[in-house]
């Protein structure tokens, strides 16, 4: 059983991780070509490898993003989640009043976590002024 859910897990992850790669790399490609200032490239402080960088920093986060993404995903497909037909099957008014701001500030707060790990770590060590 438990290999089963091995490899569901690797083709999950394996789909999860191609087709957002994919998606970033058409949309970040076009993105680049018909949006982006390439004057900015003549800014001195513009560093010779800047673009690349960035891809490989988007192209990491995502993968740790399906990495910790999927399991989430496949627990949910098999019935670890609860979702009700009614408010009456579920836990009661309080929750469906409290479910939206509670999910916008465990999300919101998530990602404040995230900017402040990885600028505090990283934006010193890269994005410094000479």
């Amino acid at each position: 059983m438990l290999h089963a859910y091995l490899n569901l897990y690797g083709l999950t992850l394996t789909y999860n991780r191609s087709f957002h790669l994919l998606t970033f790399l058409v949309f970040g490609t076009y993105s680049y070509i018909f949006n982006f200032d390439h004057a900015l490239k003549n800014d001195k402080r513009f560093r010779k490898y800047q673009i690349r960088q960035e891809i490989k920093d988007s192209t990491l986060a995502i993968v740790a993003m399906d990495i910790t993404n999927v399991p989430v995903a496949m627990l949910q497909l098999n019935g670890c989640s609860f979702l009700y037909d009614s408010m009456v099957d579920g836990p009661g008014l309080w929750y469906e009043m409290l479910q939206y701001p509670l999910a916008i500030l465990f999300m919101d707060t998530g990602i404040y976590w995230l900017h402040w790990m990885y600028d505090g770590q990283k934006s010193k060590l890269r994005y410094a002024d000479n």
